[in-house]
């Protein structure tokens, strides 16, 4: 399985590149009223509507901090789109299953979490205004 390694607020992320339709910077975020801390707003990407998730600070319950980068990885799946905050691309790396079980992927010492669509959706529905109530 392939997958891509990024890295937001000192998280190394991993997700299949099955999911990923884009990878695209210096895109217009609209703001959402009301809307919690991680729920950064929505991307209007040619023709399609992400919701925007920052997993820095979802995952580690931080105050969000500006990037100096603007990336923005855009995810599809079953007619769904989110797109994830990105300070850096790390890369492409291969996972192996041995045992019905991926293998633990590292870059410079740290572990890398892999995630999924389905699991930021849960984790972004699980905030107090997220987009299972919008």
């Amino acid at each position: 399985m392939e997958t891509l390694v990024f890295k937001r607020s000192g998280l190394y992320l991993g997700i299949e590149i099955e999911f990923i339709r884009q990878v695209v910077d210096d895109v217009a975020i609209a703001p959402v009223p009301l809307a919690p801390p991680g729920y950064t707003g929505l991307i209007y990407h040619r023709g399609e509507l992400f919701e925007v998730a920052d997993l820095g600070v979802i995952i580690k319950k931080e105050k969000a901090v500006k990037s100096k980068s603007a990336l923005k990885i855009l995810l599809k799946w079953n007619q769904k789109g989110i797109a994830l905050a990105a300070d850096e691309i790390i890369g492409l790396k291969s996972l192996k299953e041995n045992n019905n079980e991926p293998e633990k992927l590292t870059f410079e010492g740290k572990t890398i979490e892999i995630i999924t669509p389905e699991g930021v959706w849960k984790m972004l529905s699980e905030l107090p205004y997220g987009p299972c109530q919008i």
